[in-house]
């Protein structure tokens, strides 16, 4: 359609020329009321060239409209069934619930909002394996399964370390997010890097995350330490035994550490907003290449490549 109103367009504009070029300006000998009739005679006729290819325009609109209405009656039985994108195992700390519905996701060939429900569920307090069943329908009655496993796995422990921290509670993690979300769109990293001390730029991931702990009043207590190396970071919560690699479904509050260049090293850090449909949200600083390195909100895929782990806080 937007082809056609070009078209129509471009013949109203070649009209109008042609008028132009047939309008001829009348000699000095001519009265200048004369002209006026003529000019008025030559807007009515484009006014009539204009209203009839309205006119024109408009059944064609009508007649396309109906083709695409019609369309459906002519096209063959939809027998293909929904596809569900997830991965086999979902890994979950125990003592935390999770809606599994957030870790997977469906589309279809035709239609735009399948619906997909899940079987089984698992004992976030217990140990142990558990199999569910993703089941998805489209508007044509079509059905698709997926199997998963639900893995409830205890955190990591380092033997030599001391655990007399109480995770940081919903509440306060709630406040960093939103302390966090209001830095959104902020350039540079100016008053983060200025904080912690230095006297010029530096790379202010790891450093934005340590000022939003330090307004929430969290930092060196011992939950989320000081720190501006992103290995120093992702080393402290390894030691102290709040680790879990990428295939562990994170929860809000947490650290996500990525992995641009998949070589497993780490390059980034930012908080976990929330997690739904496959992916996980966060915010982080230090996104973008100078100059245009700010606070942002971002995504990715649940268990990919780019994710390193995961800090508890």
């Amino acid at each position: 359609m937007k082809r056609l109103d070009a078209y129509l367009t471009m013949l109203l504009v070649l009209i109008s020329c042609s008028l132009l070029f047939k309008f001829e300006l009348p000699s000095d000998s001519i009265k200048s009321l004369e002209l006026n009739d003529l000019k008025s005679s030559y807007k009515s006729d484009l006014i009539s060239y204009s209203q009839s290819l309205f006119d024109v325009s408009m059944e064609i609109d009508d007649t396309i409209r109906m083709c695409d209405y019609d369309m459906d009656e002519y096209l063959p039985e939809d027998t293909t069934p929904p596809t569900i994108d997830s991965r086999g195992t979902i890994v979950v700390t125990v003592g935390r619930q999770v809606n599994l519905l957030n870790y997977a996701t469906v589309r279809d060939n035709r239609d735009k909002n399948p619906s997909i429900t899940v079987e089984g569920t698992y004992d976030p307090n217990t140990l142990g394996a558990y199999e569910v069943k993703y089941i998805a329908k489209d508007n044509s009655n079509n059905v698709s399964t997926h199997r998963a496993t639900v893995r409830v796995v205890a955190p990591y422990v380092n033997p030599n370390y001391n655990y007399n921290y109480q995770p940081i509670s919903s509440e306060t993690k709630t406040r960093m997010l939103d302390i966090a979300r209001s830095q959104i769109g902020t350039y540079h990293g100016d008053p983060y890097w200025s904080w912690y001390g230095f006297g010029g730029r530096v790379e202010w991931c790891a450093i934005f995350v340590s000022w939003v702990s330090n307004q929430a009043e969290v930092l060196n207590n011992p939950h989320i330490p000081k720190f501006a190396g992103v290995g120093v970071g992702a080393n402290f919560f390894k030691k102290n035994g709040r680790w879990q690699g990428r295939d562990y479904i994170p929860s809000k509050g947490d650290l996500i550490f990525i992995d641009f260049d998949r070589n497993g090293s780490n390059d980034h850090v930012g908080l976990v907003d929330y997690v739904s449909n496959g992916r996980v949200y966060t915010i982080e600083g230090n996104t973008g290449p100078i100059p245009n390195d700010k606070v942002a909100a971002r995504s990715y895929a649940l268990g990919e490549a780019r994710i390193y782990g995961y800090a508890l806080t």
